[in-house]
């Protein structure tokens, strides 16, 4: 099932050089916590960013995509860790499942803490043709 994105969304898209191309699809939440740190919290992916802004947390996000992908990518294990993940292909583009249980509860937690979370969709493309 696609992400659903209305206007007030935030789209971020991250493009890294591969050997083939892969375009991904996932939800992300973007919160300030206690400390007045930002992440860039990406759950499907088990990927966060942050730092003192949200361009920094980001920016952080796209570092910390770039080394997942890249090892997944060398051993060659792309497609295998995502189809494993339960993502859907459509289209040629693979889009996360929904939100697990225990990702609820951890952005449940920083909820409680009365920060305010924005939701952003991350579109991962990998791969020169995608450009």
């Amino acid at each position: 099932m696609p992400i659903a994105v209305n206007k007030s969304m935030i789209t971020k898209r991250i493009v890294f050089d591969g050997p083939g191309a892969c375009r991904l699809r996932a939800a992300g939440v973007l919160f300030r916590d206690a400390g007045g740190c930002w992440h860039a919290h990406v759950p499907s992916l088990r990927v966060t960013g942050y730092g003192r802004s949200r361009k920094a947390a980001y920016d952080s996000l796209e570092v910390m995509a770039g080394v997942l992908l890249q090892t997944v990518w060398k051993e060659g294990k792309l497609e295998e860790a995502i189809r494993e993940s339960r993502w859907m292909e459509e289209a040629g583009i693979w889009y996360s499942p929904m939100i697990r249980f225990q990702e609820l509860q951890e952005i449940m937690a920083c909820l409680r803490t009365g920060s305010v979370m924005r939701p952003f969709c991350l579109r991962l493309e990998v791969g020169t043709s995608v450009r």
